[in-house]
């Protein structure tokens, strides 16, 4: 009966996009009560929900119809003035990131609406009694590998540390804006790979380092050209929470973390879960769309003991790094405007998932502390702008960073500025000295 009247459905949905607008307002990092936002949510999932019916209804494809607000975007993606990309050298681990979008990239916006479009089609190696074989039998791409490169990956999955796991990958992406209200949309496409995959497509290996010599990357003197992650293109996520009395969260990794071991990363950092597994549930909404902000939720949760509301995380930049020993992952950046303080997220340490994820942290959390909004005359804009740059620098510049919390902090910076030209400001600073241990930076011990 619905699918009839496609006009009446999409006069629906944006009777219960605008619910959803009013109840939870349109103001960056705004705070609002739990049960107002709950009331919001339900109302932009139905939003959705109604559109994507519309979209059936009308015989639409849901990529080239993306929804923001609960409205429908133009054909059209941003302005090409808008499409460029930042490459960004980094001190931290001589590492690259090409940055495809972030906060004022298109105009004073610094967020994102998410949409992702999803289709449930593995790609993973041929290994033997694979778990997913049966479920992926009529949906899957094989990627090649020799036999030394099998029993590599064999060996590997042997460890108690690692299993090979469903993740997303990232096969296009896109900005969309939505002319009836403002808002960007940035549209994801995703599909699942397998952790297998990734290690064979995205790291060089523990006994190899990738560097450049004379153009070429090599690793030990042996060329290793399809260590590009071209052919999966693993999608993780990063966020930098910003505390009620003004700290940017970063967190110290274990020695135990898998990788960036003892170095400061974001304070959250994880993978979404695309399929249950014991303990765990997946991170996909109701109609079974991997969902990259429920992932971050369950992440702040595990790594931190931070009870999060969905309605109050923001994307605010997407990635692509090269590193000495990962090469071409993709990375969603997000950041959120806590209730707690510095010290109420140290204390709720104490409540992180041991099991899951506080085996991630190691012993401290660091805190950047934000600037404060300057006074009229007396050259406090100046100020505020000598501040940032130090900030920027200390990103940049410090050895001790991972790249995504280089890329996270920078990105966060941006949003809570209002700084629309930073990022780009920042490649221009690279290689500028900074302060080893500046005032306005602050490490507390956790237990």
């Amino acid at each position: 009966m619905l699918k009839e009247k496609p006009q009446q459905i999409e006069a629906l949905s944006k009777a219960y996009a605008e619910v959803a607008s009013r109840l939870a307002g349109r103001v960056l990092l705004s705070t609002t009560l739990p049960a107002v936002a709950s009331v919001a949510s339900l109302a932009q999932g139905t939003s959705t929900y109604l559109v994507d019916l519309h979209n059936v209804a009308r015989g639409e494809n849901l990529l080239q119809n993306a929804v923001g607000g609960g409205k429908n975007l133009p054909q059209e993606a941003v302005g090409e003035g808008r499409k460029k990309v930042i490459p960004l050298h980094l001190c931290a681990a001589s590492s690259e990131v090409t940055i495809h979008a972030w906060p004022g990239c298109t105009g004073g916006h610094f967020a994102f609406d998410l949409l992702v479009c999803h289709r449930d089609h593995l790609t993973s190696p041929d290994l033997p009694n694979s778990s997913w074989d049966e479920r992926f039998a009529g949906s899957r791409t094989r990627l090649v590998a020799d036999e030394e490169e099998i029993d590599r990956l064999k060996k590997k999955l042997e460890s108690d540390h690692l299993f090979d796991g469903l993740l997303p990958r990232l096969q296009e992406r896109e900005l969309r804006r939505d002319t009836s209200s403002g808002r960007l949309c940035l549209v994801l496409k995703t599909a699942v790979c397998s952790y297998s995959a990734v290690m064979l497509d995205h790291y060089p290996g523990p006994e190899q380092v990738v560097r450049e010599t004379g153009g070429a990357r090599h690793a030990r003197g042996v060329a290793r050209t399809d260590v590009t992650g071209d052919r999966v293109g693993v999608l993780t996520l990063s966020l930098v929470p910003i505390t009620s009395d003004g700290y940017l969260l970063f967190a110290q990794r274990s020695k135990r973390a898998g990788s960036h071991e003892g170095l400061i990363g974001p304070a959250v950092n994880g993978n979404l879960e695309m399929a249950p597994r014991r303990g765990v549930v997946d991170d996909r909404d109701g109609r079974g769309v991997p969902d990259p902000l429920l992932a971050l939720m369950r992440e702040a949760r595990e790594e931190l003991g931070l009870a999060m509301e969905r309605t109050r995380i923001y994307a605010v930049g997407l990635g692509t790094f090269r590193t000495a020993t990962e090469v071409g992952s993709h990375l969603l950046v997000a950041t959120s405007l806590l209730d707690q303080t510095f010290d109420d997220v140290v204390a709720g340490v104490a409540g992180a998932d041991l099991l899951e994820g506080r085996w991630e942290l190691g012993t401290s959390l660091c805190g950047m502390r934000l600037m404060e909004v300057p006074d009229a005359g007396a050259g406090g804009e100046q100020n505020t702008e000598r501040e940032v740059m130090e900030r920027v620098d200390w990103l940049l510049g410090n050895p001790q960073l991972t790249p995504h919390a280089v890329f996270a902090g920078l990105c966060a910076l941006a949003t809570v500025t209002g700084d629309d030209g930073l990022l780009e400001r920042a490649t221009q600073r690279q290689g500028k000295r900074h302060a080893s241990s500046p005032a306005w930076l602050e490490e507390r011990m956790v237990t």
